[in-house]
């Protein structure tokens, strides 16, 4: 707190919580949303967070102290893949919950999603579809990425994909050569979610 009215001090009025998921440990969170709210700090600010460790009364707390954006993984439509094959706890009905609650409180949201993970056919539209159902305001698709020491990293290395030699691709995937497909399914899927309409107007 003391660190947020240094910021209040020098005019700052926008700042971003770099926590990996803002809202955890609830009890600090909690702490802090107050005392943002009693010393009136009328900062704007958006952070990460996860949909499974939110409830009402966190996220009302948040748009009282300020939050404007929370950015959300989502990853894919296919939670139930994701789940299996990733071990992601995050469960659909709480994500479109959280979806929901955020909209009815005017907090904007960012979700991010993951192109390849899902290499079953449609899966972009499939995707495209959720952005929409959540009612996103925002989406950002990233191409997958074999980090260093990931699962996955070995498995590309094991198919033949990837050499261990291969950097990691950046979020525009041009690193590794075999992801021209994907960098395709990224900009259709960008396309399809900001030139709507709908979206522009």
């Amino acid at each position: 707190l003391e660190e947020l009215n240094s910021l209040c001090k020098l005019k700052v009025k926008d700042i971003f919580f770099g926590d990996a998921s803002f809202g955890q440990p609830r009890e600090n969170s909690i702490r802090i949303l107050e005392g943002m709210i009693e010393r009136k700090m009328n900062l704007r600010w958006v952070c990460y967070t996860n949909p499974s460790g939110i409830d009402k009364q966190m996220l009302t707390l948040m748009k009282s102290a300020g939050c404007h954006t929370v950015i959300i993984g989502v990853d894919d439509e296919d939670m139930e893949m994701i789940r299996k094959k990733f071990g992601r706890t995050l469960q659909k009905n709480k994500l479109i919950e959280f979806c929901r609650m955020a909209n009815e409180l005017n907090i904007e949201i960012c979700g991010d999603f993951i192109v390849g993970l899902n290499q079953t056919k449609g899966s972009i539209d499939r995707m495209l579809a959720f952005a929409f159902e959540l009612q996103l305001d925002y989406a950002s698709f990233t191409i997958l990425n074999p980090l260093f020491g990931s699962e996955l990293r070995a498995d590309w290395i094991a198919e033949g994909k990837i050499t261990a030699l291969d950097l990691e691709t950046d979020t525009s995937g041009k690193q590794i050569s075999q992801n021209n497909d994907l960098i395709f399914l990224r900009d259709y899927a960008v396309k399809k979610f900001y030139f709507r309409p709908i979206y522009l107007f």
